[in-house]
């Protein structure tokens, strides 16, 4: 048993080698192609409201974080708005007087009704002191229901001013301003933003490569302004429809670029890495049988398969492949048969 120990695992090693040589022929056979470098993201930021341009806080080629303020209209009315429903919406003197008032009645009514269990007190004043707590516990709940339409319109008004802060959405730098302070805006973009902490490589690629480029392929990119090692990116979007002129259909690429060493909107070129065999190919040997004994060649144990197992017969007159080996005997391993 210990030789057939030795051949699986030999097996699962041409199994690494067949998948790493198919592999290295696909991408081989890609050209290079020209590609252009885009931000990930464009921003073209505006005002939900029709104002004034108060502030512009930033500048062309400034780092903006996510959510800051980038601009702000005119908004007196707004800030005057918000204090006047925020006091509205303080107010807590409605809410005593109902709870006073409430608890003033619902005693008055314990004692009428004891009175009037002793028959000291009409049937009248009995139903005049319920009737009194039940209007104050409606009264303390109409105040209630006030109290909570003044947040509301706290809420509303506090929504209308932030309507006329322009915030950034995501980090990035400023590539342009299209407003100055003074100009009235109405539905028109005041800031572009452009995030370049990661980049899209633009590539219109030949139908005949069709087919032969998939997503989650790897691509070495270099740019035409840099000298230095390429920046390594992934395909993240490969268009289904080309284009009838040109016969060419689009490729994008996903590019980190979190220190910003590389400049967007510039051209660059691709050529596809030879990648190494992924993870799912890989079988552990463990899985399969015992480990080998120690000491023993798996090379050796590779090379000799057909040798040692003389009842498969080779599927061509040509020599069989590593992948013809996999198939051939692992297949009576599968079935229970034991090789002679």
């Amino acid at each position: 048993m210990g030789r057939y120990r030795h051949i699986t695992v030999g097996i699962t090693t041409l199994l690494l080698l067949a998948a790493s040589g198919s592999l290295s022929a696909q991408t081989e056979n890609l050209p290079a192609l020209d590609c252009v470098i885009n931000p990930h993201k464009v921003f073209d930021l505006g005002s939900g409201a029709r104002g004034i341009l108060e502030k512009i806080n930033v500048e062309l080629s400034d780092y903006v974080e996510a959510n800051q303020v980038v601009a702000e209209l005119d908004t007196g009315v707004e800030r005057a708005s918000v204090a006047v429903a925020k006091a509205r919406a303080e107010i807590t003197s409605e809410m005593l007087l109902g709870q006073l008032n409430l608890s003033f009645d619902q005693r008055r009514k314990e004692r009428i009704d004891n009175l009037y269990a002793a028959k000291s007190v009409s049937i009248q004043q009995k139903e005049d002191a319920q009737l009194e707590a039940q209007l104050s516990q409606q009264r303390l709940q109409e105040a209630a229901e006030r109290e909570n339409i003044r947040k509301l319109e706290l809420w509303h008004a506090q929504e209308r001013l932030e309507q006329k802060i322009i915030r950034s959405p995501s980090s990035g730098f400023v590539l342009k301003k299209f407003k100055s302070v003074g100009e009235y805006v109405e539905d028109q973009p005041i800031i572009r933003i452009a995030q370049l902490d990661q980049l899209s490589v633009e590539v219109i690629a030949p139908m005949e490569l069709f087919g032969q480029i998939e997503v989650g392929m790897y691509a070495d990119i270099y740019p035409e302004t840099m000298e230095t090692a390429p920046r390594r990116a992934q395909v993240s979007i490969v268009d289904r429809m080309g284009d009838i002129a040109s016969g060419t259909f689009g490729v994008r690429l996903s590019l980190p670029n979190a220190d910003y060493a590389i400049p967007a909107g510039v051209k660059c070129t691709l050529q596809f890495a030879v990648e190494t065999v992924p993870d799912t190919l890989i079988t552990n040997p463990e899985r399969i049988v015992e480990q080998p004994e120690p000491g023993t060649d798996l090379n050796s144990a590779a090379t000799s398969l057909q040798s040692n197992w003389t009842f498969v017969q080779p599927r061509t007159d040509s020599a069989p492949s590593a992948l013809d080996l996999l198939i051939e005997y692992t297949t009576p391993l599968a079935a229970g048969i034991e090789p002679p």
